[in-house]
């Protein structure tokens, strides 16, 4: 179907009517056969090229689901997720009162768990290595970025563990300062 779509909207002007549809359905079609890069290209091009089409609010929401589809597990370069959860965000703003809204929370939420998992996942693998002051470092930056973690409570320990074990290995000039370091964890958890 890509070929007659594209060949579709050479002989049809982009901006005629028979040219909007063949260009909405060669969106569809890169989006069916999973090729979410072009196909989000595709989409975001579309609301571009037709702000003022029945379906453009439908592209641009498209566009960025396309990226959601491309995110990839947790354990990967989370680059599209970051990119997900930014185009969601703009077609929230774009569109405030969108049917779409609360799918788009929704997934939102999802992309943000999966990033969460990334950070903890990281860290723990430092923790793992006994690199106690990377995966301290580690915790804690994800406790920043996620303070409404169901985690909280294993990442403040493992910060305190990491600080202990850290302050328990280090040479007797820094063990003083990495003790008080390791109590203040401890207070915090």
């Amino acid at each position: 179907a890509v070929p007659l779509f594209e060949e579709s909207i050479s002989i049809f002007s982009k901006l005629s009517e028979k040219g909007e549809k063949a260009y909405y359905y060669l969106c569809y079609s890169h989006y069916f056969m999973q090729d979410y890069g072009l196909a989000a290209y595709y989409f975001k091009n579309f609301t571009v090229t037709y702000p003022t089409s029945i379906h453009t609010e439908e592209c641009a929401f498209m566009s960025a689901n396309c990226k959601v589809q491309s995110s990839p597990r947790s354990s990967l370069d989370q680059s599209n997720t970051l990119g997900a959860i930014n185009d969601l965000q703009a077609f929230l703003n774009r569109y405030p009162k969108t049917e779409r809204k609360d799918t788009c929370n929704s997934i939102i939420g999802e992309l943000r768990l999966k990033l969460e998992n990334k950070a903890f996942e990281s860290a723990k693998l430092y923790y793992n290595m006994e690199d106690y002051a990377a995966s301290s470092v580690a915790f804690t930056n994800m406790m920043s970025n996620f303070p409404d973690s169901d985690r909280r409570e294993e990442v403040l320990f493992l910060v305190v563990k990491s600080n202990y074990n850290l302050a328990y290995n280090s040479v007797a000039s820094k063990k003083v300062e990495r003790f008080e370091e390791t109590i203040k964890s401890y207070t915090k958890f």
